[in-house]
């Protein structure tokens, strides 16, 4: 893949999305970083 092939950096925005459940069941936060394998240049 080349550069041509990813979205352009304003598709990227946000860089992350909050998710949160109906009901709370356990306090636990998830989160993974290092997940995606596109990152903007800056």
């Amino acid at each position: 893949m080349n550069g041509e092939d990813w979205p352009q950096e304003e598709e990227l925005q946000p860089p992350f999305d909050v998710v949160e459940p109906r009901v709370l069941t356990a306090p636990v936060v998830f989160n993974s970083p290092h997940s995606g394998a596109r990152y903007p240049k800056r």
